[in-house]
């Protein structure tokens, strides 16, 4: 989630997601406490400092690594420039401009790079689809639609992984709306020289 400052707020910045996670972190204590409560832990039905001190080292721990963890930023897009090509669809080069599908009458779209779950992905910023058309695959835009997330991904004995750090890229995958026959319908684009663009 990105850190949204809120520009004051009783004369401190502070941001968005802090008053969230503060707001879970009351219901969490709240949670604990009555679950100690549940169990024999509390005996009393008095609030007890020894409880409340229990139930807030128990709730602080995931909630301080939560706080303070900082995810990773996303690659700068000069770290993917060049040209990609594939055996079944157009090349695509990626340079300051944006991404060129290198297809007639295709136009230049931009692109940023983000960091998922599975690894770092190409995110092209408009709704593109690759589609199959007899023994190859174009590309259109499809409406409504959002971005187009492609991934990429590295080899390693004929197994591809999620890339995590862009050094270790082989390329990237687009997946198709419709597949050619015989094909999985996943575009493997591979990196190579930017003359094979040119």
């Amino acid at each position: 989630m990105a850190r949204v400052w809120h520009p004051d707020l009783f004369g401190l910045a502070v941001r968005v997601s802090d008053i969230g996670t503060a707001v879970f972190a009351a219901f969490a204590f709240v949670v604990v406490l009555r679950i100690m409560h549940s169990v024999g832990v509390v005996r009393s039905n008095e609030f007890s400092w020894t409880a409340a001190s229990i139930a807030a080292c128990i709730v602080a721990v995931p909630v301080g690594i939560a706080v303070l963890h900082e995810p990773a930023p996303a690659p700068q897009n000069a770290s993917v420039y060049g040209c990609y090509v594939s055996d079944m669809a157009p090349a695509v080069f990626l340079d300051e401009e944006g991404m060129h599908i290198l297809q007639p009458g295709f136009p230049t779209i931009p692109f940023h790079l983000e960091r998922h779950k599975r690894g770092i992905a190409l995110t092209a910023d408009e709704p593109i689809q690759a589609r199959a058309a007899d023994d190859r695959y174009i590309y259109s835009f499809y409406q409504p639609g959002i971005g187009t997330f492609l991934s990429f991904f590295r080899e390693d004995n004929g197994q591809r992984h999620g890339v995590y750090d862009i050094s270790q890229m082989s390329g990237f995958i687009m997946v198709a709306r419709s597949a050619v026959p015989g094909n999985s319908g996943n575009i493997q684009y591979t990196k190579v020289s930017d003359e094979n663009c040119a």
